[in-house]
């Protein structure tokens, strides 16, 4: 997938069956503007046993959406619109399988969701800082950079947590590229915002991919950076 894709991690809950989620990406159609209905471009990854994921968009100026589903798959029929922004739970389909759900509203251009469904085990990744520390002598930090891949799946963005004296961002987006069969999808991070506070000059940057529902199986499972100033 293109590293183009700005997302989201979305997550899922377990529900009732055996397939993974692996796909749920917004088509060129759904372009953010202020006349047309715009899902969220996530990516979704979903371990084996569940089969439903939350899915967002924005909708302006509207009250309600309507939706569509594809053969096999399922949710409600309208959901309700607050502060321009909407969500649904939506239900996939056992076995592979590919879909195209569509939201309307009146007023507004549909918006379109293709999600795509496939069986599968659960795979494994790796997540690293290009380097193991930085040193700096201002309190702003350069960009942190990093990177993640796992071995035939998607790549989630990054989450980030901070020892006592630094502060930064909450989280990453991340630029991947996919691999085909066996082969990687490796993607890179960078973080900006990071300082040390006031009174501090060391600590440390922890990363964490934002899989919240366990998809991959992380070796190390997260990464520390430490950080110095002199």
């Amino acid at each position: 997938m293109p590293s183009e894709i700005s997302r989201r991690t979305v997550v899922g809950v377990a529900a009732w069956s055996v397939p993974v989620i692996a796909l749920a990406v917004a088509t060129p159609a759904q372009a953010a503007s202020g006349d047309e209905i715009a899902f969220s471009r996530p990516v979704v990854l979903a371990p084996s046993g569940a089969q439903a994921f939350t899915a967002s968009g924005t909708a302006p100026g509207a009250s309600r959406v309507a939706l569509v589903y594809p053969a096999g798959f399922g949710g409600p029929s309208e959901v309700d619109v607050t502060d321009g922004a909407f969500a649904l739970r939506l239900r996939c389909p056992v076995g592979s399988a590919t879909g195209v759900v569509t939201a309307t509203a009146a007023g507004l251009g549909a918006g379109t969701l293709v999600v795509t469904v496939q069986t599968g085990g659960q795979d494994t990744g790796s997540i690293t800082w290009s380097s193991d520390g930085v040193t700096v002598t201002s309190r702003t930090l350069p960009a942190l950079t990093g990177s993640i891949s796992t071995r035939g799946s998607l790549l989630p963005d990054v989450q980030l947590s901070y020892s006592a004296g630094v502060t930064g961002p909450e989280s990453a987006a991340v630029s991947w590229t996919p691999g085909t069969g066996t082969a990687a999808s490796i993607g890179t991070f960078a973080v900006t915002g990071v300082t040390i506070d006031e009174g501090s000059t060391t600590g440390s940057v922890v990363v964490t991919p934002a899989d919240f529902q366990g998809r991959v199986v992380y070796s190390p499972a997260s990464a520390a950076l430490a950080v110095t100033m002199v």
